[in-house]
């Protein structure tokens, strides 16, 4: 079981009014998982490759179906999460890199 729990937080857009929070949780047996939430159809599946652990989604909208892959690696041992975003579809195409610091 994978848990995820982080609140975005910015200065620009919808999150310059205060952290937007996000949570989720997946098995790790690559099963696809789905549900409807505020209308929106999403399938989910998240599944180990070698060391690494990656979740993917695919989410209905109105504008067309949007594609999100991340991929989670433990690395500087243990004491960082790495996680590496790919985001296509819907209007929008990006890259990112997230990096957590265990406390």
């Amino acid at each position: 079981m994978f848990r995820y729990k982080a609140a975005f937080v910015g200065e620009n857009g919808p999150l310059q009014y205060g952290p937007l929070p996000y949570e989720y949780e997946l098995r790790s047996d690559g099963r696809e998982v789905g549900f409807i939430q505020q209308g929106l159809t999403t399938v989910s599946t998240l599944r180990w490759e070698g060391e690494a652990l990656v979740a993917t989604w695919r989410i209905q909208r109105v504008d067309g179906e949007l594609r999100i892959s991340s991929r989670y690696e433990l690395i500087d041992n243990g004491s960082r999460l790495r996680a590496v975003e790919q985001v296509r579809g819907g209007l929008q195409d990006q890259d990112n890199i997230w990096m957590f610091d265990r406390r």
